[in-house]
């Protein structure tokens, strides 16, 4: 049976507060020196968590003192909220600061205080899980259930009570990542969410060149209504070359390829000019018809979120009109 908490606190390991010294330099890896004020409060908290205990306000002391190691993360500060987290069942919070004090003990440390919070640790770890997450994106935000622990490459170890819990990453760039896991009582786990990089337009537009969607409409449409008109104008020529054909077969004509007769001449003319007209209508018919198609295949491939397999959109140069295409 564990001793009672305030001589677990303040006898077994004497961990009271330390003066901050100037030439004091810091663990590896602790923050840096909190200013003197910080240290100050820090260490009014601390005395006012002990008259807490002291009373049996266990709950008001945990306050003081997650407090009072918000305003100096130092080593002494986290062994005791976490002893008294300990105490009080808060197993996963506990080993997060316990675990924070080992790491930051210093190196000319007492032994027996550095193994009690090796005991203190284990402790804490066989009531909970115990998880090394990571991500395949350095910097994705990682969260647990939702709350924020920190972000990739995350060195240390994620504790969380036993049950079923979410596991989360995020990145501006990417799909998010999520899994959901059950832990048991003094499990260990590593787990690993996958990123994949989102795919369309960029951010802040639709990915739709309006000028080249807007030309490729705009020729399309002009190509379009020019068709139409060679078309009427070609059908007026074959009712000119009927009218004659009528009239040549009322009167009898004849009119060989090399008849110099003004009618005759007239009617070949006529002739011609319709199949000119219906050539260029029916061409320029397949051409609006296609620039009007790569447009429409342009503006929706690059609106698209989704990469597309292929896109074409229209062009004008010198040379006439074209297409150009990603496959």
């Amino acid at each position: 049976m564990r001793a009672p908490l305030v001589a677990t606190i303040i006898a077994a390991l004497a961990l009271l507060p330390r003066a901050v010294r100037a030439d004091d330099p810091p663990p590896a890896g602790e923050p840096a020196l909190a200013s003197a004020s910080a240290a100050s409060r820090a260490a009014e908290l601390f005395a006012e968590a002990k008259r807490a205990i002291d009373e049996g306000r266990k709950e008001e002391a945990r306050k003081l003192l997650a407090e009072a190691f918000g305003l100096q993360k130092s080593w002494d500060i986290a062994a005791n909220l976490g002893s008294l987290e300990i105490e009080l069942g808060a197993h996963a919070d506990a080993a997060a600061h316990v675990s924070f004090a080992l790491g930051a003990f210093p190196v000319s440390g007492s032994v027996e205080k550095r193994n009690k919070l090796a005991e203190w640790l284990e402790q804490a770890k066989a009531k909970i899980g115990t998880v090394r997450l990571g991500a395949t994106v350095e910097g994705a935000e990682l969260t647990v259930d939702g709350k924020g622990v920190g972000r990739a490459p995350l060195a240390e170890a994620v504790f969380v009570m036993p049950g079923a819990h979410v596991f989360g990453a995020s990145h501006p760039q990417y799909e998010g990542g999520r899994e959901e896991r059950t832990l048991e009582a003094g499990s260990e786990m590593e787990i690993q969410l996958t990123l994949v990089p989102k795919q369309g337009p960029p951010p802040g537009g639709s990915g739709i060149d309006w000028a080249i969607a807007g030309t490729g409409f705009a020729l399309g449409g002009a190509a379009l209504i020019t068709a139409v008109g060679l078309g009427a104008a070609s059908a007026g020529k074959l009712g000119d070359v009927n009218d004659i054909a009528s009239w040549l077969d009322e009167t009898g004509t004849r009119c060989p390829r090399s008849s110099s007769d003004p009618t005759c001449t007239e009617i070949f003319g006529a002739a011609a000019d319709r199949n000119t007209l219906a050539g260029a209508a029916v061409g320029l018919g397949v051409a609006a018809g296609a620039i009007l198609a790569a447009t429409g295949i342009y503006a929706v491939t690059a609106g698209s979120s989704k990469a597309p397999v292929a896109s074409v959109a229209p062009y004008v140069s010198p040379f006439g009109i074209g297409f150009c295409g990603r496959f």
